[in-house]
């Protein structure tokens, strides 16, 4: 009975390595996967205009949208004293949402790292001003890239795509987070920092 208990522990003992070994070696394939996409060259501005957007809807900590707070318009102008620094323009408030966007590249990843870096800093300046003013406030991030057509339909289509995007990844991100589509992801190159951004920023379809 007592070899029986001895081997049946040995066996779970097995049955979580094995387990174990074969996370490991997914995680570790999903890593390579990355890097080679991230390795692969940027789309540039002879195929189109590159536009990064940046989406920052703001929330209170269990989600509520903010809407018509009398501080709004304080914090609007931080951000869009902020934004320009990054070489980023701001690009409107819809609702709860400041967006902002990147057009003058000539590579994907330069706006994207701009992007990236002021989304960081943006956050910190939240977190401060939502301490400053004693207010339950905090941001969520979305960011996507991609090429827009010069004229036509083609134009008017790529760019409310593009929005769509940005704004499905910070509704769908968690408090506090920066969520990066897939594509940005590959295009950001390795000049950017991923540990500042959450453990897993892709969202998968986007």
């Amino acid at each position: 009975m007592a070899l029986f208990s001895l081997l049946g522990s040995v066996l779970l003992v097995l049955i979580s390595l094995i387990a174990t070994l074969v996370t490991a070696k997914r995680e570790y394939i999903n890593q390579q996967k990355l890097k080679e996409k991230r390795s692969k060259p940027a789309p540039t501005s002879r195929d189109g205009v590159l536009v990064s957007a940046l989406a920052i809807e703001l929330v209170t900590r269990n989600g509520k949208e903010i809407r018509n707070a009398p501080w709004l318009s304080e914090l609007y102008k931080e951000l869009n004293q902020l934004v320009p620094q990054y070489e980023i323009k701001p690009a409107g408030i819809f609702q709860s949402i400041y967006m902002a966007a990147s057009t003058e590249d000539r590579m994907a990843h330069e706006g994207l790292v701009r992007m990236a870096r002021c989304a960081v800093e943006i956050r910190e300046l939240i977190q401060d001003f939502a301490l400053e003013h004693n207010l339950d406030l905090v941001p969520k991030f979305g960011i996507h890239c991609d090429i827009v057509p010069m004229v036509g339909i083609g134009c008017s289509a790529a760019l409310s795509h593009l929005w769509s995007v940005s704004l499905s990844l910070s509704d769908e991100a968690m408090p506090n987070e920066i969520h990066m589509s897939t594509q940005s992801l590959e295009w950001i190159g390795g000049e950017f920092d991923l540990t500042l951004l959450p453990a897993h920023p892709i969202l998968s379809g986007f």
